[in-house]
């Protein structure tokens, strides 16, 4: 019988990757590592573009929602963790799908934060984006207060239950960074946004932030002094990213099924093998 190679990934959803037979590099024995902490934040973690930062948010998603069965075979679903599956309310925003242009930037974040509020029947509408943020975090914490007292019959007050990510936080300011006047009029709307966070937190059960580079004038980090910043942290620096022991364990069928290919087209030799196309 012939092993056909796992396809290779052409998605940043974690729950496509592990139900479509891509090949998913398992990242979560690291992630309960951090959830373990039990320390709400905020986190921080730079890496350059593409290097995963996007699947992490999204795999972060779904083990906030309660998601177990698509983590079955994973580190973090092994019954030695014990580890609870209990769904909470998670924000997620995206800012590299907010418009990077000062005038349309306010409304474009609005309606991001609009439809994640409307899939918690929650409605913002009208709203500025700092204040959307708070009081969709605020409304949200009640209401899942609210859901955990339906079901128990005891009373439970609004505490720190909500889940926020954040994703390439920096993305509009990286896009207008040789534009100095409208990287400053973005400058000034990211900060406002942002204090929304700080203002916030007795609400939070977890925030998670990713960007390409930490911008010390952004509120993120000027106001906001607690940030933990994991871009450095040697327990967490395979979070995102493949390791060259990853590539092989993961990777080396895809990498066995390349070589006739490129000897093919003269990009590798005759005698070629999977150690010599790991240096090329």
């Amino acid at each position: 019988m012939t092993y056909t190679p796992k396809v290779l990934p052409s998605s940043q959803s974690f729950e496509e990757l592990v139900t479509d037979n891509s090949v998913y590099v398992d990242k979560t024995g690291i992630i309960l590592n951090l959830l373990n902490r039990n320390d709400p934040g905020p986190y921080f973690l730079a890496r350059p573009r593409r290097f995963g930062k996007t699947v992490l948010i999204d795999t972060l998603e779904n083990i906030f929602q309660g998601d177990r069965e698509s983590f079955e075979g994973l580190e973090i679903s092994k019954p030695e963790h014990n580890f609870k599956w209990t769904p909470y309310p998670v924000i997620r925003i995206n800012m590299n799908q907010v418009e990077p242009y000062p005038e349309f930037f306010d409304e474009s974040l609005t309606t991001r934060l609009g439809a994640c509020a409307k899939s918690h029947e929650i409605d913002i509408s009208l709203l500025a984006p700092m204040t959307a943020l708070s009081t969709l975090i605020e409304n949200l914490s009640a209401k899942h207060a609210d859901s955990l007292t339906a079901s128990s019959g005891i009373l439970h007050k609004p505490q720190k239950n909500v889940v926020l990510l954040i994703d390439e936080y920096d993305f509009p300011l990286l896009d207008k960074i040789h534009d100095s006047a409208q990287c400053e009029l973005i400058r000034i709307k990211l900060r406002n946004f942002y204090s929304a966070v700080k203002g916030s937190y007795k609400h939070l059960k977890l925030t998670f932030i990713t960007g390409v580079t930490k911008f010390q004038q952004v509120s993120l980090f000027s106001s906001l002094n607690t940030v933990i910043d994991l871009t450095l942290d040697s327990k967490f620096s395979e979070i995102c990213g493949f390791t060259e022991k990853e590539i092989l364990d993961y990777y080396e069928p895809n990498l066995e099924e390349a070589i006739p290919k490129l000897i093919s087209s003269g990009d590798l030799p005759p005698e070629a093998t999977v150690d010599m196309l790991m240096k090329v």
